[in-house]
């Protein structure tokens, strides 16, 4: 490599080797001084050139460790950055510098310094989404706000879209804002919200950015945190709203150290607030010296996959076409194939899937991505029929599955009750949530025969039920059993995954569940849990920070472990930042992917487009693309659909079409006319 305009003096003083950088990416790493911005497009080895500048810098010695701060969109990359450290710099130093997620930074200023704002910092809690929405509603009834006609849901968007976007209640006296009906009603409802959650020492999710910058809007405390963090990283830069590039402006604006990366074409959030296009123009306006780069060599994929990602967006310029790293090659191209249904195309998936497994892949090398969670069902029931143990990221719903509610209920009374009443009644809503589950003849109808006309459970009415003369003896025995179940469960210890397999065995749950294709979901779900779970082993509070970490990152960032058995089930969007060596592409056609929804502006068109680039570049060695002559749709009708308008981007060589069970019609029998027809030949 030539490394000629490398300053000779400097060569040996950086802890690592400088063949171990590309051209393009040591001209970054050595831009010390001064904002910089960093076009990474996908696989050009941006984790890399931040961490090696991060330890460039720390080597230095201009600044200690404690004054870095990078801030990233995943715990996931926080947590990576941090491992990459450790190996240049060793865990001392690594471990000093600050690699957080924008939610859990704008946490650690609010319990800082949270009492300017009214808050106790001591005691600041997160409400969950269901929380946070029963708290709006009372909002929405103090100031009169009929349901009938003011929508929660979009009342909800609105607020976020405001926060978002920096606005306050005050705001809306500006002329930015219209002085009618609505506007005036909304701004009550914002206000009195805000009120409420304060009055509750709450914070929703989008608090964490909001209220950091209402902190940092105030001098002393800006001044104080400018004063901490003399470097400032920013990764995936091009998914930022305004209210984060506020974080990001006032915390570099004094010492002007701000590094930026950003991949426009991967640019994919909107519909979450991220303005790409305006960040950058502020970027560029706040810090005018700003010396941009830009990363020219893939280091993941091979040629077919880059070439295919590249045609995808290729209109767009939003860089010119990489080099592809020698020791990837131009590897197979993307298998195309086609399907009569949606249950053809996850039969062949699955079965792709197994004879991959057969050859000697494990499961985390293999994820099957789609646009949309309506697909996902499918793909499950495909799985779960071939046998293949896999895990769903992203899935909102997760926690609110009742085995995995049943799992945590349990492992509550292990964590949080001992053999004293008192301390076990603190969790009744966790002894009333298992207390039939699995089944054991203690249903609705003999929980009100004990509780004798009381609205609510203490837990000395199950110890004075097993004497009592008006209960029936095969009710006794039943809570008998239960609080034996309770008592053993309590007297566990061990690692909570110890625990779980502990619970799982006392309480025959798995055995309950049957071995129906639901019960296989359903234990399929508890595997997901118990691998999220193992990550918090060696936590002092596993249940404490894995809830803490989902209700401020979310189950997606959450993950499912070190499981590789697991093969990855995932929409595109929650797949965003990770890499398998092999991708499936489901459901690549038109109305499915591009979305029928997200194609009516031209500029949600351009976002699928980016989207399916986002898919594409997650593969390493092998892609595949599949899609189905017809679907069901939302409303249980067939729809008949033909191949995604994405495929006619590719250029024929990246692309081979192959046969599969399932017969195509006539006029799609032959491969060079199934070829010609996709792209429009």
């Amino acid at each position: 490599m030539d490394t000629s305009f490398v300053d000779s003096n400097t060569l040996g003083a950086a802890p690592f080797d400088w063949n171990d950088l590309s051209d393009s990416q040591i001209a970054p790493v050595r831009h010390v001084n001064g904002p910089v911005l960093i076009n990474a497009a996908a696989g050009t080895g941006k984790t890399r050139t931040i961490t090696y500048r991060i330890a460039y810098i720390i080597d230095q010695g201009n600044v200690s460790a404690h004054s870095i701060l990078a801030l990233t969109f995943t715990r996931k990359a926080a947590r990576e950055t941090v491992h990459r450290l450790e190996k240049l710099l060793g865990a001392d130093l690594a471990q000093q510098m600050t690699a957080v997620t924008y939610h859990a930074f704008g946490l650690k200023m609010l319990q800082a310094y949270g009492d300017r704002l009214g808050y106790n910092p001591k005691k600041l809690v997160i409400y969950s989404q269901e929380e946070a929405r029963k708290l709006l509603l009372d909002a929405m009834r103090e100031v009169g706000a009929n349901q009938g006609i003011w929508d929660p849901k979009r009342v909800s968007e609105a607020i976020k879209h405001w926060k978002d976007n920096r606005v306050t209640p005050a705001d809306f006296e500006s002329a930015d804002f219209r002085d009618d009906f609505w506007n005036r009603t909304m701004r009550r409802i914002y206000e009195c919200y805000l009120d409420k959650m304060r009055a509750a020492n709450a914070l929703d999710k989008d608090d964490l950015i909001y209220q950091a910058c209402l902190l940092l809007e105030m001098d002393e405390v800006r001044r104080m945190w400018q004063e901490l963090f003399h470097y400032v990283t920013v990764d995936e830069f091009q998914d930022t709203s305004i209210a984060q590039y506020g974080i990001v402006q006032m915390l570099a604006w004094a010492h002007r150290n701000l590094c930026c990366v950003i991949s426009p074409a991967q640019s994919i959030y909107s519909w979450r607030d991220a303005q790409t296009d305006t960040v950058l123009r502020y970027l560029r306006a706040d810090f005018p010296e700003i010396v941009e780069y830009a990363l020219r060599e893939n280091y993941r994929s091979t040629e077919a996959i880059v070439r295919t990602g590249e045609a995808l967006v290729a209109e767009c310029n939003y860089s010119p076409p990489l080099a592809i790293h020698k020791g990837k090659g131009k590897g197979d191209p993307v298998q195309v194939a086609e399907f009569q249904t949606e249950w053809d195309e996850a039969d062949y998936v699955g079965r792709e899937t197994q004879r991959l497994l057969e050859e000697g892949y494990r499961g985390r090398n293999i994820a099957i991505l789609y646009r949309t969670w309506a697909q996902a069902h499918v793909l499950e029931q495909a799985f779960l029929q071939a046998g293949i143990p896999y895990g769903i990221v992203g899935d909102r719903y997760f926690m609110d599955r009742a085995e995995v509610r049943d799992l945590l209920a349990y492992l509550h009374i292990t964590y949080y009750t001992n053999a004293a009443t008192d301390v076990l009644q603190q969790e009744i809503g966790s002894v009333l949530r298992v207390l039939n589950r699995p089944e054991r003849g203690l249903g609705r109808a003999v929980l009100r025969k004990i509780q004798k006309g009381s609205s609510g459970l203490a837990i000395e009415m199950l110890y004075e039920a097993t004497g009592r003369q008006d209960l029936t003896k095969e009710i006794k025995t039943a809570v008998n059993e239960f609080l034996k179940v309770i008592f053993d469960i309590q007297d566990c210890d061990g690692s909570i995954t110890e625990r779980i397999d502990f619970i799982l065995e006392r309480t025959a749950y798995q055995e309950w569940l049957g071995d129906v294709l639901e019960g296989r979901r359903k234990r399929m779900s508890l595997e997901m849990l118990r691998s999220m779970l193992a990550a918090y082993e060696n936590a002092d509070d596993p249940l404490a920070e894995f809830y803490r970490d989902v209700q401020i990152s979310g189950v997606a960032d959450v993950g499912f472990g070190e499981d590789d058995r697991f093969v990855t089930l995932s929409t595109i969007h929650a797949a965003k930042g990770l890499e398998w060596p092999i991708v499936f592409l489901a459901g690549v056609e038109e109305h499915v992917f591009p979305n029928a929804r997200a194609t009516k502006t031209q500029l949600g068109l351009e976002e699928e487009y980016r989207l399916a680039h986002v898919a594409v570049t997650r593969a390493c060695s092998k892609l595949y693309m599949t899609y189905a002559r017809s679907r069901s749709s939302e409303d249980g009708k067939v729809v008949e659909h033909g191949p995604s308008p994405f495929l006619g981007k590719i250029p024929r060589e990246w692309l081979r079409f192959v046969q599969t069970r399932t017969q195509p019609p006539p006029h799609y029998s032959d491969g060079a006319i199934v070829a010609n027809n996709l792209l429009g030949k």
